[in-house]
């Protein structure tokens, strides 16, 4: 072989060393790329059950604190029923925070300052919420009270807060 021949050979073999070069950085730059993708696919995906996982979790313990709620609720009922000598009502009500966290409940059959037992307020999560200023009312033969709710935050508590108040039946004025 000449001389010519073997730069020839050479030069034909550094051209296919070269593009096979190309070749391997083009399949490494696209192996990176689909482990880019699956990564960012794989977080996603884990995002999405996090967050369904998170809002399962808040709304079985709502859920549970709701029953929990209805349970004493039950209680309480029963043993007004049996003693028939108080009245018993609950509820939900909104909170007026631009009345300074004000709780307003009306249609209370027989409800007067004499005749009240006790009062209850609680937020969504089965906290017992503090209250002042207690104000029972009648206007106009419809009878109900007032109240001011201690610490109320609509983020922590709900915008809903739940209520449970007892009273002495048939008090006469």
């Amino acid at each position: 072989m000449k001389t010519e021949d073997i730069l020839g050979k050479i030069n034909e073999l550094q051209l296919k060393f070269d593009s096979l070069k190309d070749n391997m950085t083009s399949f490494q730059q696209n192996i990176n790329n689909n482990i880019t993708w699956f990564y960012m696919v794989l977080t996603i995906i884990v995002t999405v059950l996090l967050v369904a996982l998170y809002f399962l979790v808040k709304n079985a313990v709502s859920m549970g604190v709701e029953k929990g709620i209805e349970k004493v609720n039950g209680r309480i009922q029963n043993i007004i029923d049996e003693n028939k000598e108080f009245l018993y009502a609950n509820g939900s009500t909104s909170v007026s925070s631009a009345h300074g966290n004000l709780v307003q409940v009306y249609g209370l059959l027989n409800f007067n300052k004499q005749n009240f037992v006790s009062l209850t307020i609680v937020n969504k999560h089965g906290r017992v919420c503090e209250y002042h200023s207690l104000d029972i009312r009648d206007s106009n033969g419809i009878k109900g009270f007032d109240v001011k709710v201690v610490d109320y935050s609509p983020e922590r508590d709900g915008m809903i807060l739940f209520w449970n108040v007892t009273w002495l039946n048939n008090y006469e004025n």
